[in-house]
């Protein structure tokens, strides 16, 4: 038992000092450049939806209200097999400078795809004219100075790729600031240690990259990873990654409705990890889950013995780790103007 505890402390320690390092990262992020006088090449907005009649009018009116100049600026929207009237709604925008509107069906390709997202980007790198492809999705909002903050970043920077923040739009119930609590975290760990990005509804790459690694080659039979194997192809050819914290470039999205919904989509999350290359960074993956065990063990073990000394320890342990966390979101939070609280952050943390 000493043992054990000795263990706990020692990983909670190590957990701590992960986060003060985050936050001194975070901190000492550098000044995002920004430069009017590049040029505005031709970029190519790909959104894949299905049954997103709800969604795509209030996401198209956002895609052609960006900032970037029209003429530059092309709109893929791709209906993916839907059983409501987004097709509809999408093709009464076809007049619309710039938009293409197509039934994904109708895409006929030599490759079998898992991910209609894939399918849809490799159609659309193949044409000629696109210098970079951005990523977008049919449940999100963009702000006006989206697209031109992703290009000024890709440019300025002379990277591939560049992924941006997600969060949740207007949470109102302890479960929607759950998931928005939980992808600012994600979010500040990612951007701070310059991992791969876990974003493809707020990216942008570049075409020609795109195509000289081969595109999705490698990767199509796999329903998901339209972000992150991509990055990784990226990376494996020598050609750099961003992430941007730029306040233009922040995405709001839905809440999911429900918990299963919720354990589905980190369980297609969690699917790609076994693709995953064990790299330097998968420590802090690994130090975050030993953390989150060390909890549960203790917890369990307390319900076993009863032993209340063990459960001092556990609400210590957890206490601390409640502070460390709220620190840590509270910067994000305080960066991009989002609400949080640390009544909302407490109860959200123990859904």
């Amino acid at each position: 038992m000493t043992l054990f505890l000795i263990a706990s402390l020692s990983i909670t320690l190590l957990y701590i000092g992960l986060i003060l390092i985050v936050r001194l990262k975070w901190e000492q992020k550098p000044a995002i450049k920004f430069n009017p006088h590049y040029p505005l090449p031709l970029v190519a907005i790909v959104v894949t939806a299905r049954n997103e009649a709800g969604n795509i009018r209030a996401c198209i009116n956002d895609l052609l209200a960006q900032s970037y100049p029209e003429l530059n600026r092309l709109i893929y929207i791709f209906d993916d097999a839907s059983r409501d009237e987004i097709f509809q709604i999408a093709k009464s925008f076809d007049e619309m400078p710039g938009m293409h509107v197509a039934r994904l069906s109708q895409i006929q390709s030599e490759h079998s795809y898992r991910s209609s997202k894939k399918k849809a980007v490799e159609f659309v790198a193949q044409a000629s004219g696109p210098v970079y492809i951005a990523l977008a999705d049919a449940d999100c909002r963009y702000q006006p100075g989206w697209l031109l903050a992703l290009v000024n970043h890709i440019q300025t920077e002379n990277v591939g790729i560049v992924f941006a923040p997600v969060s949740i739009t207007d949470p109102k119930s302890f479960f929607e600031y759950f998931q928005m609590i939980s992808l600012s975290a994600i979010h500040m760990v990612v951007g701070t240690f310059k991992l791969i990005g876990i974003s493809a509804v707020n990216m942008i790459f570049s075409a020609p990259d795109f195509n000289k690694v081969g595109g999705y080659e490698g990767f199509r039979s796999i329903p998901s990873g339209d972000d992150v194997f991509l990055a990784l192809k990226f990376k494996k050819a020598g050609i750099p990654i961003l992430n941007s914290f730029h306040k233009d470039i922040l995405v709001n999205t839905a809440a999911v409705e429900s918990w299963s919904d919720l354990i589905w989509q980190y369980a297609r999350w969690g699917s790609k990890t076994k693709k995953y290359p064990f790299t330097p960074t998968s420590y802090i993956w690994l130090l975050v889950f030993s953390q989150n065990t060390v909890l549960l063990s203790l917890l369990i073990t307390w319900v076993i013995t009863l032993n209340n000394s063990l459960l001092l320890y556990f609400a210590l342990i957890l206490l601390v780790k409640l502070i460390a966390d709220f620190s840590l979101v509270w910067n994000f939070h305080k960066y991009y103007e989002l609400p949080i609280s640390f009544g909302n952050y407490l109860l959200s943390s123990l859904i």
